[in-house]
Order: C-alpha cells, then structure tokens, then sequence
C-alpha cells in the first residue's frame, strides 16, 4: 500500500512538473503592426510590418509575414521578417522582427496580414493577430477659377467637387482641389494613430489668391462633396465625419455630415466656412 501511494505520489509530481515545463515553454508574440495602414490604388507604397518578439528560442530566420483571406485562411507568405537592422529593419538586435513589403493594388478594399513565429521545441507556429491595410481610390486632383457669382471646381471624372456659394468670394479665386494619399497626411502634420475611426480620404483645398469676402461681407460658405468608393471596412449608411485643418492654423473642427447616398460609393456633401485641410472619417465600431 506505502509502495502504491509512493509511485502516485511521484507520478503526481512528474505529471505536475511536465505541465509546468509546458506552460513556461509556451513562448509569446507581440502584435502585428503595418505603417501606413492605408495606400492608394494603382499606386507602388512601401508598407512596413514590424512585430516584438523578446523570446530567445525564436529561430532566426523563423518568422514569416502572411497575406490571409477574410476567413483568416493563409493566401500566402510575403516574406521572412528580421532583426538585423536591414531593409526596413531599425536597429538590430532589439527583438523587433520588421518586413516591408510594396503593395500596388488594382481595387479597392481591405487587405489582412498576419505573422507565423517558429520557436524551438515547440511544434506549432505561433501566430500573430491580424493587421489590416486598406487601400483606397481617392486619388483626384481639380482646379479652377470661381467668381463672386460661385461655381463648381471638378476633376474630370466628376469624383470631386468644390461647390463655393454666391457671394463667399470677393473677385475671381482659383482653387486647387486634390485627395492626399492617407500614408502622406503625416507630411500635413496629421498623425493617423490619433483617430480610432476609418480613414475615408483626405482633401486639401486651396485658394490662389486668397480672395474670400471677409465682414462686413457675407461669410463664406463652401459645400464641398467627395466619393469614396465602398471597400470592405466602409459601411453604407453609416454617417461619415469631417475634421478639418485651416491654413491659419486653427485647429480640427468635427462638422457632421449633412447627407449620404450609397451609389457606386460613398458621396459626403456638407458645408463649412473654413478652408483649408478636410479629413473624412468613419466610425466603425
């Protein structure tokens, strides 16, 4: 009887010490991170995906960058990512493992990456979460002259619009109207991470001269319309958001929008009365 509770007792202890070398033997991976998070269709951006792995056991060359479907089904691998202070990578050696991987997109929509870690003595990958980089057809340039009595400035695709009222101008003004790619809104002094909500484009209007009809005068008023074409993380019916950034420095004012048409995409018209910067937005959560 001594005997049989002598080897249940050790068989409880090695049972107990496996698991226990099982549990701390299960390494970890960070998070998955792609900067920009956003590109433009038709257009060669240089994305780079970096994710922390401080685990010792991690094969050198065994972390793999993947493109996955919306079912989170490997499509296949884009590359080997390192830690060697190379091609992308920052400093060497500081267990940041970093890929940049040049994406050209022909359409728009939501493209999934994830990462696969092989670690000694552990069988299975371990695998990141999943990032998201959206790519956008928003990419218009306009320009024309407008006069006291208004007018419309339009690409030639009829994309995008700058409407100014009726007496918002003193004179004839020129306006220049282009989308700026969401990975450049840093050149703008726009830091994308401080916005939980989707990036639906970004427009910069500017006026040559700078003719508007100051007080006693009206205020101007200018109705400014966008299409966003629909991709998989926009959401029909779902209001877009507006901040903008005047060139005098004012700061972002949140204008809601006035109204949406689900068409080819998404068509946001509203008014505001300062020019200069406009951000579209969209909650998606």
């Amino acid at each position: 009887m001594k005997k049989l509770i002598a080897a249940s007792g050790i068989a409880a202890v090695l049972i107990a010490a496996g698991a226990a070398w099982l549990h701390a033997a299960t390494p970890t991976v960070g998070t998955l991170n792609a900067t920009p998070a956003y590109i433009v269709v038709n257009t060669s951006t240089p994305v780079l995906f970096t994710v922390q792995i401080t685990d010792p056991s991690v094969f050198h060359d065994g972390v793999n960058l993947l493109r996955i479907d919306g079912n989170g089904k490997t499509i296949g691998t884009i590359g080997v990512m390192r830690d060697d202070g190379l091609n992308g990578d920052a400093v060497a050696g500081d267990k940041v493992l970093s890929y940049v991987a040049t994406l050209n997109e022909s359409s728009a929509g939501a493209l999934d990456y994830r990462a696969s870690a092989a670690f000694r003595g552990v069988v299975k990958r371990i695998i990141t979460s999943i990032v998201t980089v959206t790519a956008l057809a928003v990419d218009v340039t306009a320009n024309g002259t407008v006069t006291s009595e208004g007018g419309i400035v339009t690409d030639a695709e009829g994309r995008l619009a700058l409407e100014v009222r009726p007496g918002a101008v003193s004179g004839s003004v020129r306006f220049d109207v282009k989308s700026i790619s969401p990975g450049k809104l840093a050149t703008y002094g726009v830091d994308t991470a401080l916005f939980d909500d989707q990036i639906a484009g970004a427009v910069d209007v500017e006026p040559i001269p700078h003719l508007l009809a100051g007080p006693p005068g009206p205020t101007p008023d200018f109705s400014i319309t966008v299409t966003v074409p629909l991709n998989s993380q926009l959401q029909a019916g779902t209001p877009l958001n507006v901040l903008t950034q005047t060139q005098g420095g004012i700061g972002w004012l949140t204008i809601p929008v006035d109204a949406i048409a689900a068409t080819d995409g998404l068509t946001a018209t509203f008014s505001t009365n300062r020019i200069g910067l406009f951000l579209l937005t969209q909650k998606t959560h």
